[in-house]
Protein backbone atom coordinates (compact mmCIF):
# COMPACT_ATOMS: atom_id res chain seq x y z
CA UNK A 1 0.00 0.00 0.00
CA UNK A 2 2.96 2.21 0.63
CA UNK A 3 4.04 1.62 -2.59
CA UNK A 4 0.71 2.67 -4.30
CA UNK A 5 0.32 5.67 -2.64
CA UNK A 6 3.90 6.42 -3.64
CA UNK A 7 3.30 5.88 -6.80
CA UNK A 8 0.23 7.75 -6.73
CA UNK A 9 2.00 10.81 -5.54
CA UNK A 10 4.47 10.13 -8.27
CA UNK A 11 1.96 10.29 -10.63
CA UNK A 12 -0.29 13.58 -9.17
CA UNK A 13 3.49 14.95 -8.99
CA UNK A 14 4.07 14.26 -12.98
CA UNK A 15 0.69 15.49 -13.88
CA UNK A 16 1.00 18.66 -12.08
CA UNK A 17 4.50 19.38 -13.76
CA UNK A 18 2.55 18.33 -17.21
CA UNK A 19 0.28 20.69 -16.87
CA UNK A 20 1.77 23.49 -15.59
CA UNK A 21 4.04 22.67 -18.68
CA UNK A 22 0.87 22.52 -20.79
CA UNK A 23 -0.15 26.06 -18.94
CA UNK A 24 3.37 27.80 -19.47
CA UNK A 25 3.36 27.07 -22.82
CA UNK A 26 -0.76 28.37 -23.56
CA UNK A 27 0.57 31.06 -21.40
CA UNK A 28 3.27 32.00 -23.42
CA UNK A 29 1.23 31.51 -26.82
CA UNK A 30 -1.42 33.71 -25.02
CA UNK A 31 1.28 36.36 -24.35
CA UNK A 32 2.59 36.00 -27.90
CA UNK A 33 -1.03 36.43 -29.74
CA UNK A 34 -1.33 39.51 -27.54
CA UNK A 35 2.37 41.20 -28.64
CA UNK A 36 1.46 39.92 -32.62
CA UNK A 37 -2.54 41.95 -31.76
CA UNK A 38 -0.55 44.90 -30.17
CA UNK A 39 2.19 45.09 -32.80
CA UNK A 40 -0.37 44.67 -35.66
CA UNK A 41 -2.17 47.49 -34.41
CA UNK A 42 0.82 49.67 -33.75
CA UNK A 43 1.51 49.20 -37.38
CA UNK A 44 -2.06 50.17 -38.83
CA UNK A 45 -1.79 53.22 -36.54
CA UNK A 46 1.34 53.77 -37.76
CA UNK A 47 0.73 53.29 -41.57
CA UNK A 48 -2.53 55.41 -41.46
CA UNK A 49 -0.96 58.54 -39.44
CA UNK A 50 1.58 58.57 -42.95
CA UNK A 51 -1.47 58.10 -44.96
CA UNK A 52 -3.36 60.80 -43.03
CA UNK A 53 -0.47 63.46 -43.46
CA UNK A 54 -0.37 62.73 -46.87
CA UNK A 55 -4.77 63.01 -46.95
CA UNK A 56 -3.91 66.27 -44.88
CA UNK A 57 -1.43 67.89 -47.13
CA UNK A 58 -3.72 67.37 -50.38
CA UNK A 59 -6.61 68.68 -48.53
CA UNK A 60 -4.63 71.26 -47.43
CA UNK A 61 -3.31 72.22 -51.06
CA UNK A 62 -7.03 71.74 -52.27
CA UNK A 63 -7.92 73.87 -49.51
CA UNK A 64 -5.49 77.04 -50.71
CA UNK A 65 -6.20 76.04 -54.20
CA UNK A 66 -10.30 76.58 -53.94
CA UNK A 67 -9.60 79.31 -52.00
CA UNK A 68 -7.51 81.52 -54.38
CA UNK A 69 -10.04 80.63 -56.84
CA UNK A 70 -12.51 82.05 -54.59
CA UNK A 71 -10.84 85.07 -54.63
CA UNK A 72 -10.07 85.10 -58.21
CA UNK A 73 -13.72 84.81 -58.91
CA UNK A 74 -14.41 87.51 -57.11
CA UNK A 75 -12.23 90.13 -58.41
CA UNK A 76 -12.97 88.65 -62.30
CA UNK A 77 -16.49 89.44 -61.27
CA UNK A 78 -15.31 92.64 -59.86
CA UNK A 79 -13.45 93.81 -63.29
CA UNK A 80 -16.39 92.22 -65.45
CA UNK A 81 -19.02 94.55 -63.47
CA UNK A 82 -16.76 97.37 -64.06
CA UNK A 83 -16.57 96.73 -68.09
CA UNK A 84 -20.38 95.95 -68.19
CA UNK A 85 -21.07 99.34 -65.65
CA UNK A 86 -19.09 101.55 -68.16
CA UNK A 87 -20.92 100.21 -71.40
CA UNK A 88 -24.05 100.48 -69.68
CA UNK A 89 -23.55 104.16 -68.34
CA UNK A 90 -22.13 104.95 -71.85
CA UNK A 91 -25.44 103.17 -73.17
CA UNK A 92 -27.54 105.25 -70.72
CA UNK A 93 -25.78 108.56 -71.76
CA UNK A 94 -26.45 108.40 -74.90
CA UNK A 95 -29.92 106.94 -74.63
CA UNK A 96 -30.44 110.25 -72.00
CA UNK A 97 -28.90 112.60 -74.36
CA UNK A 98 -30.92 111.34 -77.46
CA UNK A 99 -34.14 111.54 -75.71
CA UNK A 100 -33.26 115.24 -74.67
CA UNK A 101 -32.56 115.93 -78.40
CA UNK A 102 -35.32 114.60 -79.75
CA UNK A 103 -37.61 115.91 -77.25
CA UNK A 104 -36.14 119.87 -78.25
CA UNK A 105 -36.74 118.46 -82.17
CA UNK A 106 -40.56 118.18 -81.37
CA UNK A 107 -40.70 120.97 -79.30
CA UNK A 108 -39.67 123.01 -82.61
CA UNK A 109 -41.62 121.39 -84.81
CA UNK A 110 -44.48 121.89 -82.41
CA UNK A 111 -44.03 125.72 -82.35
CA UNK A 112 -43.05 126.01 -86.20
CA UNK A 113 -46.04 123.65 -87.46
CA UNK A 114 -48.41 125.97 -85.09
CA UNK A 115 -47.33 129.12 -86.31
CA UNK A 116 -47.88 128.37 -89.97
CA UNK A 117 -51.11 126.53 -89.19
CA UNK A 118 -52.33 129.74 -87.33
CA UNK A 119 -50.80 131.75 -89.95
CA UNK A 120 -52.73 129.96 -92.92
CA UNK A 121 -55.98 130.12 -90.83
CA UNK A 122 -55.54 133.26 -89.92
CA UNK A 123 -55.07 134.33 -93.76
CA UNK A 124 -57.82 132.18 -95.01
CA UNK A 125 -60.05 133.84 -91.82
CA UNK A 126 -58.70 137.12 -92.96
CA UNK A 127 -59.53 136.50 -96.55
CA UNK A 128 -62.88 135.21 -96.28
CA UNK A 129 -63.51 138.45 -93.81
CA UNK A 130 -62.04 140.86 -96.78
CA UNK A 131 -64.35 138.75 -99.23
CA UNK A 132 -67.45 138.26 -97.38
CA UNK A 133 -68.68 141.61 -97.80
CA UNK A 134 -67.91 141.91 -101.13
CA UNK A 135 -70.30 139.13 -102.15
CA UNK A 136 -72.70 139.55 -99.40
CA UNK A 137 -74.31 143.17 -99.63
CA UNK A 138 -76.37 142.56 -96.72
CA UNK A 139 -74.16 143.88 -93.85
CA UNK A 140 -75.99 142.21 -90.88
CA UNK A 141 -75.46 138.28 -92.13
CA UNK A 142 -71.56 139.48 -91.59
CA UNK A 143 -71.63 140.33 -88.76
CA UNK A 144 -73.60 137.44 -86.98
CA UNK A 145 -71.58 135.09 -88.84
CA UNK A 146 -68.67 136.92 -87.42
CA UNK A 147 -70.16 137.23 -83.68
CA UNK A 148 -70.46 133.23 -84.47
Amino acid sequence: ALAKRDSMRIKRALLKFARGLIGRGFAAWIEAMDEAVFERILLQRTIASILHVKLRAAYNGWLEASSVMKRQRVIMNRIIRRIAGRCLVTAWDTWTASVTELSRQRRIVRRVLRKCLHRTLARAFDAWADWLPHISGNQRKVQMVLAR
